[in-house]
């Protein structure tokens, strides 16, 4: 029980699954061109709270959660994001915050 109160204070309650669309993006023309990746959330459930703590058996059922989410997502992904005609990418996180990797601002070339 001691175990299980300890790792249940070193990561938080809610925990996330998360669909996002990734398009690559044209940042300027410093040193020959750069790009940038946009994540932009399409969906997000909340891990069931019997999942919430870390174990095996919890990430197992997350990783499995993950999957479903990604395949129900993917009719969403066209193209290449690494070709010049574009395209979009779906891609799944399970996060600790709700749109932990969501983009949210534009990157400036330093």
């Amino acid at each position: 029980m001691g175990r299980d109160r300890q790792l249940g204070d070193r990561f938080p309650i809610d925990r996330f699954v998360t669909v996002y669309e990734v398009t690559r993006n044209y940042g300027g023309p410093q040193e020959g061109g750069w790009w940038w990746d946009c994540f932009t959330p399409v969906d997000t459930v909340a891990i069931p709270k019997v999942f919430q703590k870390r174990s095996m058996r919890a990430d197992r059922e997350v990783q499995k959660l993950v999957a479903k989410r990604k395949e129900a997502f993917q009719d969403r992904a066209e193209g290449d994001i690494s070709s010049v005609n574009g395209g979009v990418l779906v891609t799944v996180y399970a996060e600790n915050r709700k749109h932990q990797n969501a983009t949210t601002e534009i990157p400036h070339y330093e």
